[in-house]
């Protein structure tokens, strides 16, 4: 994998390091938006937030807020903004899950505004709708009783095991863990996704 953030956190490129704990590391954007423009990022590789399990994103925003309390007070800074960039359309150039910390100052002369938009009558409520029913919790009892079906003799390989995360809408690790109750097993795996 030839991924620049990789680099950093493996020593291979250097940076101008703020935070470090076993998860997370954070340094300065070598292209700075203003004084102090940090990342904050995980140490292991997911493309985007939507690869990242939960618990990794507790620890980054845990990260964040030691990092933008610090970067507050030691620069006196007015205020910040805590931002990711998620996917190319987003303006994600590095695909490696990060978030930016950036300073704000009251006469900083840097705008962030966003366009307003007025929804069509009905738009609104069709997107809520739509986006609420694709949002509810999976029935854990349903998804123990649909593994119980597969026999504890077979193992499973990671598109398998990825295929039933996407289709129960849980973390990896979440199912992992319901593998684990039902004594399902993985095949090993070689890139370590399970």
């Amino acid at each position: 994998m030839d991924c620049i953030f990789c680099k950093i956190i493996q020593g291979q490129i250097p940076c101008q390091k703020l935070y470090e704990d076993e998860h997370v590391i954070s340094f300065l954007d070598i292209y700075p938006a203003g004084p102090g423009h940090s990342l904050v990022l995980p140490k292991t590789h997911f493309d985007n937030l939507l690869e990242a399990e939960s618990e990794v994103l507790g620890q980054i925003m845990q990260a964040c807020q030691t990092v933008a309390k610090t970067l507050q007070a030691v620069l006196k800074a007015d205020g910040f903004n805590i931002f990711l960039n998620n996917g190319q359309a987003a303006g994600q150039i590095i695909h490696h899950l990060h978030y930016h910390i950036l300073p704000r100052f009251a006469n900083d002369d840097l705008h962030i505004k966003l366009p307003s938009h007025k929804y069509q009558p009905g738009e609104m409520e069709q997107i809520q709708k739509d986006v609420s029913s694709d949002m509810v919790s999976p029935d854990k009892e349903q998804i123990l009783s649909d593994l119980s079906k597969i026999s504890p003799n077979q193992k499973l390989n990671c598109t398998q095991a990825f295929t039933l995360a996407q289709q129960y809408k849980i973390s990896k690790k979440e199912l992992g863990e319901l593998l684990d109750q039902q004594q399902i097993k993985l095949r090993n795996c070689q890139f370590g996704c399970f």
